[in-house]
Protein backbone atom coordinates (compact mmCIF):
# COMPACT_ATOMS: atom_id res chain seq x y z
CA UNK A 1 0.00 0.00 0.00
CA UNK A 2 1.12 3.56 -0.52
CA UNK A 3 2.57 5.39 2.09
CA UNK A 4 1.23 8.79 0.59
CA UNK A 5 -2.54 7.72 -0.70
CA UNK A 6 -4.40 10.97 -1.59
CA UNK A 7 -6.72 12.51 1.33
CA UNK A 8 -10.61 11.69 1.42
CA UNK A 9 -12.88 13.30 3.35
CA UNK A 10 -14.55 11.59 6.16
CA UNK A 11 -16.56 14.28 7.84
CA UNK A 12 -17.68 17.87 6.81
CA UNK A 13 -19.93 20.81 7.74
CA UNK A 14 -20.78 23.45 5.88
CA UNK A 15 -22.57 25.28 9.03
CA UNK A 16 -21.09 28.19 10.23
CA UNK A 17 -17.07 28.08 9.32
CA UNK A 18 -16.56 25.49 6.90
CA UNK A 19 -14.85 22.39 8.61
CA UNK A 20 -13.93 19.01 7.12
CA UNK A 21 -11.89 16.16 8.68
CA UNK A 22 -9.80 14.28 6.06
CA UNK A 23 -8.05 10.67 6.56
CA UNK A 24 -5.55 8.96 4.41
CA UNK A 25 -3.73 5.45 4.99
CA UNK A 26 0.20 6.20 5.82
CA UNK A 27 2.59 3.67 6.57
CA UNK A 28 4.94 4.62 9.64
CA UNK A 29 9.05 3.49 9.44
CA UNK A 30 8.23 0.40 11.28
CA UNK A 31 5.88 -0.87 8.52
CA UNK A 32 3.00 -0.56 10.12
CA UNK A 33 -0.34 0.60 8.12
CA UNK A 34 -2.11 3.97 9.96
CA UNK A 35 -5.07 6.70 8.70
CA UNK A 36 -3.33 10.01 9.00
CA UNK A 37 -5.83 12.35 9.79
CA UNK A 38 -5.60 16.17 8.74
CA UNK A 39 -8.45 19.02 9.81
CA UNK A 40 -9.66 21.59 6.94
CA UNK A 41 -11.25 24.72 7.74
CA UNK A 42 -12.03 27.73 5.24
CA UNK A 43 -11.45 25.37 2.63
CA UNK A 44 -7.96 25.39 3.26
CA UNK A 45 -7.92 28.81 2.69
CA UNK A 46 -5.34 31.08 5.03
CA UNK A 47 -6.68 32.40 8.12
CA UNK A 48 -6.04 36.35 9.65
CA UNK A 49 -4.86 37.20 13.03
CA UNK A 50 -4.80 41.00 13.71
CA UNK A 51 -2.53 42.80 15.81
CA UNK A 52 -5.34 45.79 15.97
CA UNK A 53 -2.81 49.14 17.75
CA UNK A 54 -3.66 52.38 18.58
CA UNK A 55 -0.85 54.64 19.84
CA UNK A 56 0.86 52.38 22.84
CA UNK A 57 -1.77 49.60 22.62
CA UNK A 58 -2.96 46.66 21.21
CA UNK A 59 -6.90 45.92 20.62
CA UNK A 60 -7.62 42.44 22.46
CA UNK A 61 -10.95 40.42 22.58
CA UNK A 62 -13.05 38.91 25.20
CA UNK A 63 -13.83 35.85 24.02
CA UNK A 64 -16.69 33.04 24.79
CA UNK A 65 -15.00 29.64 24.29
CA UNK A 66 -17.36 26.50 24.21
CA UNK A 67 -14.02 24.59 26.50
CA UNK A 68 -13.73 27.60 28.68
CA UNK A 69 -15.12 28.27 32.00
CA UNK A 70 -14.29 31.86 31.27
CA UNK A 71 -13.89 34.32 28.85
CA UNK A 72 -10.68 33.90 26.62
CA UNK A 73 -8.58 37.27 26.03
CA UNK A 74 -7.16 37.10 22.56
CA UNK A 75 -6.33 39.02 19.65
CA UNK A 76 -9.24 39.04 17.15
CA UNK A 77 -9.02 36.95 14.09
CA UNK A 78 -11.17 35.93 11.53
CA UNK A 79 -11.43 33.12 8.19
CA UNK A 80 -11.15 34.13 4.77
CA UNK A 81 -14.36 34.90 2.66
CA UNK A 82 -14.70 35.03 -1.12
CA UNK A 83 -15.28 38.66 -0.59
CA UNK A 84 -11.73 39.00 0.92
CA UNK A 85 -10.13 38.72 -2.38
CA UNK A 86 -11.58 41.39 -4.36
CA UNK A 87 -9.25 44.66 -4.84
CA UNK A 88 -8.21 47.23 -2.07
CA UNK A 89 -9.78 50.02 -3.40
CA UNK A 90 -13.61 48.41 -2.67
CA UNK A 91 -12.35 48.21 0.72
CA UNK A 92 -12.06 51.78 1.69
CA UNK A 93 -8.46 50.96 2.71
CA UNK A 94 -5.02 52.00 1.82
CA UNK A 95 -2.86 48.68 2.28
CA UNK A 96 0.63 49.61 3.11
CA UNK A 97 0.90 45.85 2.68
CA UNK A 98 0.94 46.44 -1.59
CA UNK A 99 4.11 48.51 -0.91
CA UNK A 100 6.46 45.75 -2.00
CA UNK A 101 8.75 47.28 0.62
CA UNK A 102 6.15 46.13 3.03
CA UNK A 103 5.15 42.83 1.80
CA UNK A 104 6.56 39.49 3.16
CA UNK A 105 8.77 37.36 1.36
CA UNK A 106 6.88 34.52 2.41
CA UNK A 107 6.68 30.49 1.18
CA UNK A 108 3.54 30.50 3.01
CA UNK A 109 1.33 33.00 1.57
CA UNK A 110 1.82 34.28 -1.84
CA UNK A 111 0.76 38.18 -2.60
CA UNK A 112 -2.28 38.42 -3.99
CA UNK A 113 -3.30 35.94 -0.45
CA UNK A 114 -1.90 38.87 2.02
CA UNK A 115 -3.58 41.45 0.32
CA UNK A 116 -7.09 39.20 0.73
CA UNK A 117 -6.17 38.71 4.35
CA UNK A 118 -5.55 42.71 4.71
CA UNK A 119 -8.98 42.22 3.30
CA UNK A 120 -10.24 39.78 5.85
CA UNK A 121 -8.52 41.63 8.66
CA UNK A 122 -10.63 44.64 7.91
CA UNK A 123 -13.81 43.26 7.43
CA UNK A 124 -13.36 40.89 10.50
CA UNK A 125 -11.92 44.01 12.48
CA UNK A 126 -15.08 45.79 11.67
CA UNK A 127 -17.64 43.38 12.06
CA UNK A 128 -16.68 42.32 15.43
CA UNK A 129 -14.97 45.33 17.30
CA UNK A 130 -16.52 48.10 15.15
CA UNK A 131 -13.39 49.62 14.43
CA UNK A 132 -11.94 50.39 10.71
CA UNK A 133 -8.47 50.07 9.82
CA UNK A 134 -6.33 53.22 8.21
CA UNK A 135 -3.51 51.00 6.87
CA UNK A 136 -2.73 47.16 7.10
CA UNK A 137 0.56 44.98 7.88
CA UNK A 138 1.35 41.65 7.13
CA UNK A 139 4.24 40.64 9.52
CA UNK A 140 4.29 37.32 9.09
CA UNK A 141 2.83 33.71 8.71
CA UNK A 142 2.65 30.65 10.03
CA UNK A 143 1.18 27.37 10.46
CA UNK A 144 -1.24 26.21 13.03
CA UNK A 145 0.18 22.34 13.72
CA UNK A 146 2.26 20.96 11.02
CA UNK A 147 0.73 17.58 11.76
CA UNK A 148 -3.05 17.45 12.12
CA UNK A 149 -4.32 20.92 11.73
CA UNK A 150 -1.88 22.76 8.80
CA UNK A 151 -3.79 25.67 8.32
CA UNK A 152 -1.82 28.79 7.22
CA UNK A 153 -2.65 31.76 9.23
CA UNK A 154 -0.95 35.58 8.45
CA UNK A 155 -0.40 37.83 11.19
CA UNK A 156 -1.73 41.41 10.00
CA UNK A 157 -0.76 44.50 12.02
CA UNK A 158 -3.66 47.52 11.53
CA UNK A 159 -3.80 50.96 12.90
CA UNK A 160 -6.61 51.49 13.74
CA UNK A 161 -8.19 54.90 11.76
CA UNK A 162 -8.89 57.07 14.47
CA UNK A 163 -10.74 59.42 12.15
CA UNK A 164 -13.66 57.68 11.55
CA UNK A 165 -16.43 56.89 14.00
CA UNK A 166 -17.10 53.22 15.40
CA UNK A 167 -20.01 50.97 14.23
CA UNK A 168 -21.82 48.74 16.16
CA UNK A 169 -20.21 45.44 16.63
CA UNK A 170 -22.04 42.12 15.45
CA UNK A 171 -22.07 40.51 19.00
CA UNK A 172 -19.75 37.73 18.22
CA UNK A 173 -17.50 38.96 20.89
CA UNK A 174 -18.36 39.87 24.03
CA UNK A 175 -16.47 43.15 24.46
CA UNK A 176 -12.74 44.41 23.36
CA UNK A 177 -10.45 46.14 25.53
CA UNK A 178 -7.30 48.17 24.81
CA UNK A 179 -4.35 46.85 26.53
CA UNK A 180 -1.08 48.98 26.82
CA UNK A 181 2.18 47.11 25.40
CA UNK A 182 4.12 46.93 28.33
CA UNK A 183 1.67 44.85 30.34
CA UNK A 184 1.47 42.00 27.58
CA UNK A 185 4.63 40.57 29.46
CA UNK A 186 2.74 40.61 32.46
CA UNK A 187 -0.13 39.16 30.97
CA UNK A 188 1.36 36.72 29.56
CA UNK A 189 3.31 35.47 32.25
CA UNK A 190 0.26 35.21 34.43
CA UNK A 191 -1.19 33.11 32.22
CA UNK A 192 -4.21 35.61 31.07
CA UNK A 193 -3.19 35.23 27.73
CA UNK A 194 -2.60 31.99 26.38
CA UNK A 195 -3.98 31.53 23.10
CA UNK A 196 -2.04 30.19 20.99
CA UNK A 197 -2.98 32.43 18.00
CA UNK A 198 -2.19 35.36 20.14
CA UNK A 199 1.09 34.40 21.42
CA UNK A 200 2.36 33.06 17.99
CA UNK A 201 1.16 36.73 16.89
CA UNK A 202 2.49 38.65 19.42
CA UNK A 203 5.80 36.76 18.70
CA UNK A 204 6.08 37.49 15.17
CA UNK A 205 5.19 41.28 16.06
CA UNK A 206 8.22 40.91 18.48
CA UNK A 207 10.47 39.70 16.02
CA UNK A 208 9.11 42.46 13.42
CA UNK A 209 10.32 45.47 15.68
CA UNK A 210 13.49 43.67 16.33
CA UNK A 211 14.69 44.38 13.08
Amino acid sequence: MSSHQEFEALYESTQGTHVRLDGAHRVDPAGNDYVHHRLVTAHGQPGAVILATQGTEVLFAHARRDYLAQLSLELPRGSWEPVDSGSPEKQELHYLSESRELTIDSDLLDDQEQIALCNTSARELREETGYRIGRAQVLGAYVTDTSIYPQRVGVIQCVVDTDRSRTAADGELVGSIWIPFADLPGLIAQGKIADAHSLAALALWQVSMSH
